[in-house]
């Protein structure tokens, strides 16, 4: 668990198929990537792409996205070092494997996490990432592309944390930055990274919401994706968007709030959690002390702000 992190997709719009003159241009960052050779994947011809920082393993065919996925991941990881004040990225690239099917990608499994390949074979549409891998495959029907392409750049978060951070965020916040980056604008013209842009999670949001189905905060932060994962696909989903609107809620509702997210990542990159968690109250969760030192030490007053942003932007239908 503390390694390994997944990611459920939902059914949503995609890219619209295009005739090869209106193509998705890469997206609006330039990683320098080149086509280095082919690939093969037990047989399936493939191709391994390089950027900056990623190394791509696919047997996907799709231009729309063999174009956008190299500057998506980028984009994905400037957006990590851009939370996090003086992150450093180095070492050797991270590794993306996207295959063309999820038998292709089962078989991936096995490969890379042979003991976990039962459980993670139950995920449905979606992927995972270890050791700063992550196993994808295309899960959007023919002439689409979004669920593929977001599912990449949330991925590509916890790449980046499981190699580059000292120290493990709490799930919650693991989870909620990282289906952040699946906001993208998809137009002729290209992919576009945003952040503040998941209409998926934005309806399911909603759904919660009227539902009267948000998680209070005291308790949410306790859950993670492998217990939801066990109740149910239903809970998964909803796990995710609580996840998203949390994230989203501290970082653009508050500057207090947004301050302690960069702190709180600049602290796990650098190893220095240990002597604050140390000094929370005792008999509080790790979960807890990690709101209660970086965020706001009141929870409930901050579950109440939270709750009231999750109504004011659903009722608002902002995405």
């Amino acid at each position: 668990m503390r390694s390994l992190w997944l990611a459920l997709s939902l059914a949503c719009t995609g890219c619209a198929a295009t005739s090869s003159s209106e193509r998705p241009a890469p997206a609006a960052v330039d990683p320098g990537w080149t086509e280095a050779d082919t690939w093969d994947f037990l047989g399936h011809s493939g191709r391994r792409i390089y950027t900056e920082h990623f190394e791509i393993r696919t047997t996907v065919d799709d231009p729309r996205i063999i174009n956008a996925l190299p500057g998506l991941l980028e984009a994905s990881l400037d957006d990590v070092v851009t939370l996090t004040p003086g992150l450093k990225i180095t070492g050797t690239p991270f590794i993306t494997y996207l295959l063309a099917d999820k038998r292709q990608w089962r078989n991936a499994v096995r490969i890379v996490v042979p003991t976990m390949a039962d459980q993670l074979h139950n995920l449905g549409r979606g992927g995972f990432a270890i050791r700063g891998i992550s196993v994808l495959y295309d899960i959007d029907p023919e002439g689409r592309c979004r669920d593929t392409l977001a599912l990449a750049a949330h991925e590509a978060w916890h790449q980046v944390t499981q190699r580059t951070f000292k120290d493990h965020l709490p799930v919650w916040i693991e989870e909620g930055l990282a289906t952040r980056m699946e906001g993208l604008r998809i137009s002729a013209a290209g992919v576009e990274p945003d952040p503040s842009y998941n209409p998926e999670r934005w309806r399911r949001l909603r759904w919660l919401v009227y539902g009267r189905r948000l998680q209070p905060l005291r308790s949410f932060i306790e859950d993670d994706p492998y217990s939801a994962l066990d109740r149910g696909r239903e809970s998964l989903l909803d796990y995710y968007a609580q996840a998203w609107a949390l994230a989203t809620f501290l970082l653009e509702a508050d500057p207090a709030t947004r301050a302690g997210i960069g702190r709180l990542l600049a602290d796990a990159a650098a190893g220095n959690m240990g002597t604050r968690l140390r000094s929370g109250p005792r008999g509080m969760s790790r979960s807890a002390k990690v709101m209660w030192a970086w965020i706001d030490p009141d929870i409930d007053a901050l579950d109440a702000r939270f709750q009231n942003w999750c109504r004011q932007r659903v009722r608002g239908r902002r995405r």
